[in-house]
């Protein structure tokens, strides 16, 4: 697999340098052939002009659309224009040296400092005391990643809000801030907000890893260091286990942090998978990747300040107990809250093996709730607590068979649908076909538009539940509209239902 680097935000200065060590300037100059084995500082000829490489893993792309030189649509990610007449002899005795020092440092564990030409067992660093830290520069910093929709058709997304440190003692954080996606498209950032990070219960993924600051203080100005860290990163109330292969290169005062690799976030792992199945229903799309590359391309200056703690992360809630209350036909869910420094609870729900999605947040101190559901299906239930945002472990899974207390309610399998079917004038059960254009104008008549809007979003989202044809219409000829449930039947509630899934989802 060839290595794909994010746009790095080294000065151009700084990378020419450097590759004064591998390559002699200009007099290497060769005719650029796309799709080479390209690295950093490598120099090519392309219609009379010449280039130099900046990022290898964009260089050695065979996508000539994105980035042959001089005319791709992202040429200037991978390489910047070279002038052969302002190099200085100078210059290039003094970058010599860094590039040899960075070829002794190579395949060096951060988190230790061990390798075979350099060892220490001091990891704070001689540069920064305990009064300074590296504060990341959220102007010269860029995480972005890359989704996949319709099996083949990629796209480049990123995060407006980055925040991090990196302390004396070592330790690295960087948080992004998730209602900052951008993807170019309004309603698909709003989506992904809602849906997929849920970013109003779950606002934020860390990162966190400890770097071996001997080996930073030993770093010469230009010089590129290439090294494997192990960190974990929490997304969406789940933490993992993650290795990141990085370089780092010091640059005046400020140290540079790029993923040379791409990490591979599983949605599955982050339980995203459920959120990126409703996307998939609600934009039509065939599919949508669950598998995500990840690529950051971080700036630290030094701040006279000492890095700010990280939030403590809350005890987790235990014991959670799960029963249903026939009287108010309700499942009733208690636990015992642990934490001292919560600032509130996640309630997340899956019928039995499935992806959990949350039900809903709920205030500090909380130690019950109540759910209500016309799913007949074995239904799990998970509960953890947060400090603003970082989340605690998980609660203990309860479980409840709802078959035994809906018995003949719909739960989305046609096997077991059987009171859809039989209790509604559906198109599959008279043979007339659902009239979408007709349920419009019934969705404005019986107030429909009054809670859930011209878009289907607001106040009430028609998206939280999303639902087949035979559902959504019996839903509605039973539960709709608000305060006068069963007003709406038969071909009523079927033009409807068509009208929602043809228009919305």
């Amino acid at each position: 697999m060839k290595k794909t680097l994010i746009q790095s935000s080294i000065s151009a200065a700084i990378l020419s340098f450097s590759s004064l060590a591998m390559a002699d300037s200009c007099n290497t100059a060769s005719p650029f052939i796309s799709g080479s084995s390209y690295s950093a500082g490598d120099v090519v000829i392309v219609d009379g002009e010449t280039y130099q490489c900046k990022i290898a893993g964009w260089c050695q792309s065979s996508s000539d659309f994105h980035y042959r030189p001089g005319s791709g649509l992202n040429w200037s990610d991978a390489w910047q224009e070279k002038s052969c007449a302002s190099n200085s002899s100078s210059t290039i005795e003094d970058n010599t040296q860094a590039g040899s020092n960075a070829s002794e440092n190579e395949n060096i564990d951060a988190n230790t400092g061990n390798e075979s030409t350099t060892s220490t067992e001091n990891t704070a660093s001689q540069v920064l005391d305990d009064d300074k830290h590296l504060k990341l520069d959220m102007n010269k910093s860029h995480l972005r990643f890359i989704t996949v929709k319709k099996e083949h058709v990629a796209e480049v997304q990123r995060f407006e809000s980055i925040n991090g440190a990196l302390a004396a003692d070592g330790q690295l954080t960087f948080s992004i801030d998730l209602a900052s996606v951008n993807t170019q498209i309004d309603i698909r950032d709003s989506r992904i907000q809602e849906y997929l990070f849920e970013s109003a219960l779950m606002p934020k993924m860390h990162f966190t890893t400890h770097i071996n600051m001997a080996i930073i203080d030993e770093l010469q100005q230009g010089q590129l260091l290439r090294v494997n860290v192990d960190g974990e990163l929490e997304i969406h109330g789940e933490k993992k286990s993650v290795n990141a292969d990085i370089s780092i290169v010091k640059v005046g005062d400020e140290i540079n942090v790029f993923s040379n690799q791409a990490m591979i976030i599983k949605s599955a792992d982050f339980s995203l998978d459920g959120g990126i199945e409703l996307l998939r229903q609600i934009a039509s799309l065939s599919s949508i990747g669950e598998t995500v590359p990840v690529y950051f391309d971080l700036t630290f200056a030094v701040e006279n300040s000492q890095a700010p703690e990280k939030l403590a992360v809350p005890d987790a809630p235990s014991h959670l107990m799960i029963s249903w209350n026939s009287m108010a036909q309700e499942i009733e869910l208690s636990w015992q809250d642990n934490a001292d420094n919560e600032t509130g609870y996640v309630l997340q729900r899956r019928e039995a093996a499935g992806p959990w999605a949350s039900v809903t947040g709920l205030a500090e101190n909380s130690e019950s709730y109540s759910d209500s559901t016309d799913v007949a299906a074995v239904l799990q239930y998970r509960v953890f607590a947060m400090n603003d945002s970082v989340s605690s472990a998980m609660s203990n899974v309860a479980e409840i068979d709802m078959a035994l207390y809906l018995t003949d309610q719909p739960n989305g399998n046609d096997s077991n649908n059987n009171n859809a079917d039989n209790n509604n004038d559906s198109n599959t059960d008279s043979g007339n076909a659902a009239d979408p254009a007709t349920g419009a104008n019934l969705y404005a008549e019986m107030g429909c538009v009054g809670c859930h809007g011209e878009d289907g979003q607001s106040p009430i989202s028609l998206f939280n539940n999303v639902m087949q044809q035979a559902e959504l219409s019996y839903y509605i000829e039973t539960e709709m509209p608000y305060g006068n449930a069963s007003s709406c039947e038969g071909s009523c509630a079927d033009d409807i239902a068509s009208y929602i899934i043809k228009d919305f989802y």
